[in-house]
């Protein structure tokens, strides 16, 4: 099956680092918007719980391993269609599209380092837009702060991100990895 990948990039580019607590690193070409925002901490916890849902939703549509036939999988993947098409009703309003174009970015459990934008200082918070799915206008709202604005590249953690989000994002940056191996082994 092809990997969708976004207009005007390349395929899916995977690498890992060797960086002290960072765990596996992926850094993918995607759309992102990161805006400084200062949230309260019912703004933050709106924009988790809706990345959780999408998160859940991609994961089911994704599956790490060949697609089950079992009632019991179809079922799950049918829950999820149906949750992202009430979440996408929900957000239809919010006009919700890539405000850029396709640039790599690394991600990890933690954080992401992503290109620096000149006006992010030291411990400002901000909401990182990642748009995961081409075929989805939804995104990824993340909120982070920063924590090292070096040079060229920003790296940020994210700010008070619940347990079960972060399960549900581990097992996508995972499942990123997987697709970027997989597509490395292919012959040809």
């Amino acid at each position: 099956m092809a990997q969708p990948v976004w207009p005007g990039t390349g395929p899916i580019c995977f690498r890992v680092e060797e960086m002290p607590d960072a765990g596996l690193q992926v850094e993918l070409s995607l759309p992102w918007a990161c805006e400084r925002r200062d949230l309260s901490a019912a703004e933050r916890s709106l924009h988790w719980q809706q990345s959780l849902l999408l998160l859940r939703v991609l994961n089911l549509l994704q599956p790490h391993t060949p697609r089950e036939t079992s009632a019991e999988a179809l079922t799950a993947r049918l829950e999820a269609k149906l949750d992202l098409a009430l979440h996408l009703l929900a957000r239809v309003l919010d006009s919700d599209s890539p405000a850029s174009t396709a640039t790599p970015i690394t991600l990890s459990a933690e954080g992401c380092r992503l290109p620096a934008n000149s006006a992010l200082q030291t411990g400002e918070s901000c909401l990182v837009r990642l748009y995961p799915e081409p075929s989805l206008v939804l995104s990824l709202t993340l909120p982070a702060v920063v924590t090292q604005p070096v040079g060229v590249v920003a790296e940020l953690a994210w700010l008070g991100m619940p347990e079960a989000v972060r399960e549900a994002w581990e097992q996508w940056l995972f499942r990123q990895h997987r697709r970027a191996v997989q597509v490395q082994r292919r012959p040809g």
